[in-house]
């Protein structure tokens, strides 16, 4: 795969804006990591890229890797307090008592 100049970056990310234009608005769980989790940020929008811009917008970039799932609508949401900020993986156990790192969920599969 090729890597993107920042003109063809920019342009993409554009394009995804677009079509994440027409999405609803909903909340998002985003998790920071890189060997270790860094932590997570629940924010309301229209897609990952919206989502993350929405999180730079609040200056919350702590690194790492970025993965990005909608909350679906049956889950619980935290308290209004713990969105638009970073998490700790404390805090995020302490709302969703049953949530698992990636690892962890993939050892469910073994």
């Amino acid at each position: 795969m090729s890597k993107l100049t920042p003109e063809q970056f920019r342009s993409r990310t554009q394009e995804l804006l677009l079509e994440e234009a027409n999405e609803p608005l909903r909340w998002w769980y985003l998790s920071f990591a890189d060997k270790k989790f860094i932590g997570a940020v629940v924010i309301q929008a229209r897609g990952i890229i919206s989502a993350r811009i929405g999180c730079a917008r609040l200056g919350i970039n702590p690194g790492g890797q970025l993965v990005a799932i909608p909350i679906p609508d049956e889950c619980t949401l935290p308290n209004p307090l713990d969105c638009n900020r970073l998490l700790s993986e404390d805090e995020v156990r302490s709302i969703w008592s049953d949530a698992k790192t990636l690892r962890e969920s993939e050892g469910d599969d073994e």
